[in-house]
């Protein structure tokens, strides 16, 4: 078994969590893209990528409530974005 890379704060980590999740490996895509927004904080593009991949992978899940959390905390980073 590979090793999967670690997360990074660029948006490499973003596209590897999309990579996991389009190969149907929902469970390393949650561990990545949580661990990519704990690390991105201070950029907010890439906390909103996380957030609404969250709520995407929370959605597949049939979890409402968490997608739900997700989506609204990526739309609230994306109003932030365009005030700046």
């Amino acid at each position: 078994m590979n090793p999967t890379p670690n997360p990074s704060t660029t948006c490499g980590g973003v596209w590897h969590a999309k990579h996991l999740r389009r190969t149907g490996r929902p469970e390393e895509t949650l561990r990545i893209t949580e661990e990519n927004a704990r690390v991105t904080r201070d950029d907010a593009e890439l906390v909103n990528q996380c957030h609404r991949m969250l709520g995407d992978l929370y959605a597949d899940k049939g979890n409402r409530y968490p997608a739900r959390s997700h989506y609204d905390d990526a739309v609230r980073v994306a109003h932030n974005i365009t005030r700046e």
